[in-house]
């Protein structure tokens, strides 16, 4: 078998270790409701074409932020955002802060703001005789974010050419730095 490294599961990020907090009118909110969030960058290209061949190439010409999430029912800024634009047309931004933080892992935590978000969808009532828990999905489109803190690299690797017992440790992740017992 080929000598690779792997990554050990300690450091695949368990998706139920983290914490959410919305900025709405300068208040912090931590959001213990949360279910799940996601944010997608989605690059706008059109298709570029020249006479001399018949690839087909893609100029980036922009890009979407959108997300979505979904809580548990009962955190009324949500619908009242809704209620508020109803009234009087105006949209309100927030703000998302979110933490992702497994303290199994070696990778440390990452928490990323995402910025001048604003809601696309929400849902605004439920009730669903099939359900144990009612929870409220919202959409929102976001206009940038920032890395607070970044993940780290693992502090070591798994192998399939051991010398010993023990993975292989690494010194400090930089590209091109030898892997210790190398």
């Amino acid at each position: 078998m080929a000598d690779t490294n792997f990554l050990l599961e300690r450091d695949a990020l368990n998706g139920k270790e983290g914490k959410g907090f919305a900025i709405i009118d300068g208040k912090k909110l931590e959001i213990f409701r949360f279910k799940n969030i996601q944010l997608k960058a989605t690059f706008e290209q059109v298709v570029f074409k020249v006479v001399g061949t018949v690839k087909r190439q893609r100029k980036t010409t922009g890009i979407d932020m959108m997300g979505s999430f979904v809580v548990y029912f009962g955190m009324r800024e949500w619908s009242r955002m809704v209620k508020k634009f109803l009234n009087t047309g105006k949209h309100e931004y927030f703000e998302l802060q979110i933490e992702m933080n497994d303290p199994n892992s070696t990778i440390g935590a990452q928490i990323i703001n995402i910025r001048k978000c604003k809601i696309t969808e929400c849902d605004v009532l439920k009730l669903d005789v099939d359900s144990d828990f009612l929870e409220q999905a919202v959409s929102f489109t976001a206009l940038d974010f920032e890395f607070i803190e970044q993940f780290n690299d693992p502090a070591e690797y798994g192998s399939n050419n051991y010398t010993d017992d023990y993975p292989i440790v690494i010194e400090k992740p930089y590209p091109g730095k030898p892997v210790v017992g190398d």
